[in-house]
């Protein structure tokens, strides 16, 4: 809004100045001056149309593009299946939403790896009796929807069969034997009219091993914006 409003300021002044320029340009070089100040004019109006599109374009983009929020992250305690609750305060829907789970250690830098797969929409049948669909999309001003993956959708990479068997749980497994604990970064991958846009949680999901086995809490601390955690964290 305070650029828009720069905008129109800039082109009321340069309008202002140029019809003063008139009497000028004649009275300094007759017809010549004129034609001259005729071809100027022109020039700046065909940017004038241009910065005015491109403000009135930038306007309707945000108006329609959708707004995510997740509000809740679950897995189970296999890590096989996922859950959340995801709202669109935006004003636009985003569809073929996909889930991005990629893990840090503590330097936060580059993800030792990642898994993803496509989200299902949870709807509410009848009598509080639930049924996944097969629909990736939320609406503008839907609000706590529920959305949920499972293991053989969620973490296949690509690739070889033996690459698709891999899950979240042996990734973990596999990268912790070294490791005292690792970070995820959960994304929402989605498309809106315009273009494919991405949705990071601003949360983390805190992996441990504790009796042999995995577990995860969601946290604060996001290390790949951080770097390393304080003593108070507990890293």
């Amino acid at each position: 809004m305070l650029q828009s409003r720069s905008q129109i300021l800039i082109l009321t002044i340069l309008l202002i100045v140029f019809l003063a320029v008139v009497p000028i340009s004649y009275f300094a070089f007759g017809d010549i001056g004129l034609e001259g100040y005729s071809v100027i004019s022109t020039s700046l109006l065909s940017l004038g149309l241009v910065l005015l599109y491109y403000e009135q374009h930038s306007v309707l983009k945000s108006q329609k593009e959708p707004l995510l929020e997740m509000s809740q992250f679950y897995l189970n305690d296999d890590l096989q299946y996922a859950s959340s609750e995801i709202s669109n305060f935006g004003g636009g829907p985003a569809t073929s939403l996909r889930l991005i789970i990629e893990l840090y250690d503590l330097s936060g830098e580059d993800p030792i790896d990642r898994v993803s797969g496509t989200l299902s929409r949870v709807e509410e049948v009848q009598d509080s009796v639930e049924k996944v669909t097969r629909s990736a999309s939320i609406l503008p001003n839907e609000v706590g929807i529920p959305f949920e993956i499972q293991s053989k959708e969620v973490i296949p990479m690509g690739g070889s069969s033996s690459e698709r068997q891999r899950s979240l749980g042996r990734i973990l497994q596999n990268e912790m034997e070294d490791r005292d604990v690792l970070y995820g970064k959960i994304i929402v991958e989605y498309d809106d009219i315009f273009d494919t846009n991405q949705y990071t949680a601003d949360f983390s999901l805190k992996f441990t091993i504790q009796d042999g086995e995995v577990q995860y809490e969601n946290f604060t601390y996001l290390p790949w914006k951080e770097g390393f955690p304080n003593n108070s964290l507990g890293g």
